[in-house]
């Protein structure tokens, strides 16, 4: 009622305003149902017909949108109908004045009417979405209609840096995605309990509301005793290759620089068919049911395992080198592109089995999560925009010894698989990863390619689980 008497009044004033009386212009009669008027998001559409008059060129509808700015719409003979535009949440008996437009530049009388509007495409969308708990910190989760407009800001309570008091603090601005989408955001400012607070622009750049939401952030830890079970792993302990080295705490590879040893690798690596349709499931037992948060896989920082195999078993530059590679496992199964076989696509899926048992085939599985983009992103985009920049060719790069130590005091590089801690309840105690596809990087011969080994590596596997309380 209060929208309606706002439209009301400032229509009024409009009318007042006109310097022309409509007594003095032309009328004409429409048809039954000529025009009609049907809600729409934002607004509402008129649907007209015109009069069959050589003089009439077209219609104009005059109203006010919700902040009672004056609006002109200007239909034409050529169509049938025309939006009628500006509003955002919905409202009822919107007073507007339809008159046509005539050939000599004139107007005829205006006729009356009301329409009303349906909630705009924002509105929609923040009506849709949920804030929910999340790992250190939550996650958004809307939908929205396939032509959404405008955009959106997220803030949330926090200590403003500058005056070191309380403030509402901009975390992100972005799009709305038309559609929907899911967000997990994790502000710097960790606590126990957040206070979310979100603003939606419409296309004109108002804000036309603001939602608040207090939620509770989950702190993570890594569960440590994880046990990985995987059926096609190179074992070899002569050379250190196995799936145990994926839990052995060494997350950048410095284990090798102990012994210096080439044939003494401590990481994981598959035989053929590590990946894609038919490759055997990587499954980790936690060893107890838990809300679980992540899966970490890292890379070697500095790979650099000798040269590898090339052109159909014809070892790469010297003979010497050749002849210490034919005995190097790894080097052959790496090829010297390392990269190449790490993983690109991965499903994971969780078990909420709580009992220990390892016949993984007829458990009951639920996907939670999923990591893709193109096997040949490092060719398309550089590998700068890939999980793995940041690891090196060679073992001394930069041209200096490094010990054990100075690799292990390194940033690790690695992917992470996030997953949603809504609907989690008790959590998971089984995972199931799907490696679907490795990457594609350039310069690898064609009769050796990985496109046809299909060898899968990485150095380390962590899981992430809600911390326990003390």
């Amino acid at each position: 009622m209060k929208h309606t008497l706002l439209y009301i009044l400032a229509f009024a004033g409009l009318l007042l305003s006109s310097c022309k009386s409509d007594e003095t212009l032309p009328t004409f009669a429409f048809d039954d149902n000529a025009l009609t008027l049907t809600p729409a998001a934002g607004g509402a559409v008129l649907h007209y017909k015109l009069p069959d008059d050589p003089d009439v060129v077209g219609i104009h509808c005059r109203y006010n949108d919700c902040y009672g700015q004056p609006i002109l719409r200007t239909g034409s003979a050529l169509s049938d109908s025309m939006k009628l535009v500006g509003f955002n949440e919905a409202v009822s008996n919107v007073p507007c004045q339809i008159s046509l437009q005539l050939r000599d530049g004139g107007e005829s009388a205006p006729i009356s009417r009301t329409f009303s509007t349906l909630d705009s495409d924002p509105i929609t969308f923040i009506n849709s979405m949920k804030v929910e708990s999340g790992w250190n910190g939550f996650s958004i989760n809307y939908k929205a209609p396939e032509s959404v407009q405008g955009l959106y800001h997220v803030f949330y309570l926090g200590e403003n840096p500058y005056t070191h008091q309380q403030d509402t603090i901009l975390l992100d601005t972005k799009t709305i995605t038309p559609g929907g989408d899911t967000i997990i955001y994790q502000p710097k400012q960790l606590k126990e309990q957040n206070t979310i607070v979100v603003k939606v622009e419409d296309y004109r750049g108002h804000v036309v509301r603001q939602r608040q939401w207090d939620v509770e952030s989950m702190q993570t830890m890594k569960h440590d005793g994880i046990k990985i079970y995987y059926s096609n792993s190179v074992e070899d302990d002569k050379e250190k290759l196995g799936i145990q080295y994926l839990t052995d705490g060494d997350l950048n590879g410095w284990r090798w620089f102990e012994s210096q040893d080439d044939h003494k690798t401590y990481t994981f690596i598959s035989k053929k068919n590590g990946v894609g349709e038919g490759s055997a499931p990587m499954y980790v037992d936690i060893g107890e049911q838990t809300p679980t948060a992540e899966v970490r896989l890292y890379a070697y920082l500095f790979k650099g395992v000798g040269i590898g195999i090339c052109r159909g078993g014809v070892p790469c530059w010297s003979s010497t080198q050749c002849q210490f590679i034919d005995t190097n496992i790894i080097a052959q199964e790496l090829n010297n592109y390392y990269y190449n076989r790490l993983p690109c696509d991965i499903d994971v899926y969780g078990c909420r089995e709580t009992d220990a048992s390892t016949d993984f085939e007829h458990m009951k599985w639920e996907k939670i999560g999923s990591f893709k983009e193109s096997n040949t992103k490092p060719q398309e985009d550089g590998v700068n925009n890939c999980w793995f920049y940041g690891c090196s060719d060679t073992r001394w790069r930069d041209g200096g010894d490094r010990s054990a130590e100075d690799v292990k005091a390194l940033t690790p590089k690695y992917l992470s698989i996030k997953f949603m801690a809504a609907g989690q309840g008790q959590g998971y105690r089984y995972l199931k990863l799907v490696f679907n596809d490795c990457y594609r990087y350039s310069y690898e011969y064609a009769n050796d390619t990985n496109t046809k080994m299909k060898v899968l590596t990485f150095n380390e596997l962590e899981v992430y689980t809600k911390k326990h309380s003390k």
